[in-house]
């Protein structure tokens, strides 16, 4: 059951890459990044004060995470659709990619992290195959197309 819930979520995120390109051959990227953040901010919202009881939160909680929420997501999601008006859905993909590799090694940097084999192996696993897929529909230059590989690095 997990399983099958995690490959229609991996499915949906992937088709999002897609889907924002196209809309913003429709809408102006202010008016597609205020969409995405309200119609996530008012979902999140809902299942964080639905789940308030059951995890047993306090109210400092759920203030912590709705300005997580907020700036994590608005920073994050503003900037990958921003992104996208100026580069290739390839880039972006590479660019977005190597999170989980940049995460891990400011981790490592810090202290919080050690690394393993395995976790070495498993984000290097990762990457590589967005990186197979990507590269194998060519990746090319496009006008603008720093600037938006920048606006992703951010993001």
């Amino acid at each position: 059951m997990l399983g099958s819930l995690a490959a229609v979520m991996v499915m949906t995120w992937s088709f999002n890459y897609i889907a924002v390109k196209i809309a913003l051959e429709h809408l102006d990227r202010v008016t597609l990044v205020s969409f995405r953040l309200v119609i996530a901010g008012t979902v999140t919202s809902i299942v964080l004060l639905l789940m308030r009881r059951r995890v047993r939160l306090s109210w400092q909680d759920v203030g912590t995470f709705f300005m997580l929420g907020v700036f994590g997501v608005a920073i994050n999601q503003g900037g990958f659709t921003v992104s996208l008006d100026f580069t290739s859905v390839g880039h972006v993909a590479i660019i977005l990619a190597m999170g989980p590799v940049l995460v891990m090694l400011l981790a490592r940097i810090i202290g919080q992290e050690t690394l393993t084999l395995g976790k070495i192996a498993g984000v290097c696993l990762a990457f590589s195959g967005i990186a197979l897929l990507t590269v194998e529909q060519g990746l090319g230059v496009h006008p603008g197309g720093l600037v938006g590989d920048l606006i992703a690095l951010t993001a």
